[in-house]
């Protein structure tokens, strides 16, 4: 098994509370959040490509890095992002990051790391670079869950036994040794070449006769005379036109006759006797039940995450259940329910507008979206359960992490049956 040790060719972090700043001078690579002045951290890497033999077997990569500090938590989860867009790593800035995409890679730095080496392993992401099947423009380290918590790295410009590394590992097949070569056979005896016959004599070329002269021109002859057009006769006169006859005179209009009178209005008959009511139908009745998120001291809702919920305040339903780990309503009557719910949102990471959705087991979700990262986003839906168990949740699909405020209560749903 062989190895290649790969240092980045540039790395730095960026920093949201600081959105113009560039820290490619830095010793340190921060990643994670701040919740006390809504900062998150982002730290982007690059290397180069590896490059193994055509003929060897990519075996696994990873990522080195050494752990200057943990700071604000006892363990920090750091997700490996794909970075898939250009940037300088010595201009880019918060507000000229890069595109990203998040990879199944995620790792946690503890506070007994400090002073030390993390790795995580990045196999399909390198392999994806070797192959030439995804763009190497770099990766990034950035928090995987909405505690506060900041882990500072080391940098290539700090020691240079510190800096971080990529780790290939390849094998190749194993040649064994070439035998030695054989004795070269005698060469056979050339046989004697015949003589060559004499070549026989070209014949003379005969003379050209003389070229006879050329004859004389003969006359072109006169054309005849045309034969003259007689004259053309005179047009005739036009004839006079006749007088217009006199118009008739329009006859007189006759009187228009009187208007008959009115005939008298006819009696009203008898107003028929009223009707039985009818039985009064069943009252209707209204089931459900409504959740709160009130424990929250701020923080951030991930993308692609659930709405956790923290409270209960009403459960009159016995086909609807909720737990309060994941966030997911659980409906075990079919029928149909209305959802209708909001949440208080503080800014987001780089998102210009947020949306969240309620997602019903596979189905598309029912979005809703605000065109304003702070204030409350509002939404309902009418969803019709045909197989049961189903799920049903509230997502963050915004593209990016939601802060959530400090209010007292920071979001609120509602589910209800329909008869």
């Amino acid at each position: 098994m062989s190895t290649i040790l790969l240092t980045p060719i540039g790395d730095t972090y960026i920093s949201k509370c600081c959105p113009d700043t560039n820290y490619s001078g830095s010793k340190y690579l921060a990643t994670g959040l701040e919740c006390w002045r809504r900062n998150i951290f982002k730290s982007l890497i690059k290397f180069d490509t590896p490059q193994i033999p055509a003929e060897c077997e990519f075996l696994c990569a990873s990522l080195r890095l050494f752990v200057n500090e943990v700071c604000n938590a006892r363990c920090v989860p750091i997700r490996v992002d794909q970075i898939t867009s250009f940037f300088n790593t010595g201009t880019v800035t918060w507000n000229t990051a890069p595109c990203t995409v998040p990879t199944s890679s995620v790792f946690n730095v503890h506070c007994q790391n400090v002073g030390g080496f993390v790795e995580v392993d990045i196999s399909e992401l390198v392999f994806g670079w070797i192959s030439g099947q995804i763009p190497n423009d770099g990766l990034a380290l950035v928090g995987s869950c909405n505690r506060e918590g900041v882990v500072a790295f080391a940098s290539s410009n700090s020691k240079p036994e510190t800096v971080p590394q990529l780790i290939i590992e390849f094998k190749c097949p194993i040649v064994g040794p070439t035998g030695p070569t054989g004795p070269t056979g005698p060469t056979g005896p050339t046989g004697p070449t015949g003589p060559t016959g004499p070549t026989g004599a070209t014949g003379a070329a005969g003379p050209t006769g003389p070229t006879g002269p050329t004859g004389p021109t003969g006359a072109t002859g006169v054309a005849g005379p045309t034969g003259p057009t007689g004259p053309t006769g005179d047009t005739g006169p036009t004839g006079d036109t006749g007088p217009t006859g006199d118009t008739g005179p329009i006859g007189d209009t006759g009187p228009t006759g009187d208007t008959g009178p009115t005939g008298d209005t006819g009696p009203t008959g008898d107003t028929g006797p009223t009707g039985d009511t009818g039985p009064t139908g069943p009252a209707a009745q209204l089931f459900g039940i409504q959740v709160q998120l009130q424990d929250s001291d701020g923080g951030i809702i991930g993308d692609g995450d659930n709405v956790i919920f923290d409270t209960i305040i009403n459960d009159q339903s016995a086909n609807i259940s909720y737990d309060a780990t994941s966030g997911e309503f659980t409906i075990t009557e079919i029928g149909n329910y209305y959802v209708t719910w909001w949440v208080a949102t503080d800014g987001a990471e780089a998102a210009i507008q947020v949306t969240f959705g309620i997602v019903l087991d596979a189905d598309p979700p029912v979005l809703a979206s605000s065109p304003t990262v702070t204030g409350q986003i509002n939404g309902s839906a009418l969803i019709t359960v045909g197989a049961v168990p189903a799920t049903l949740v509230l997502v963050n699909l915004t593209g990016d992490g939601v802060f959530l405020p400090t209010t007292p209560v920071q979001a609120n749903i509602v589910i209800i049956e329909v008869e």
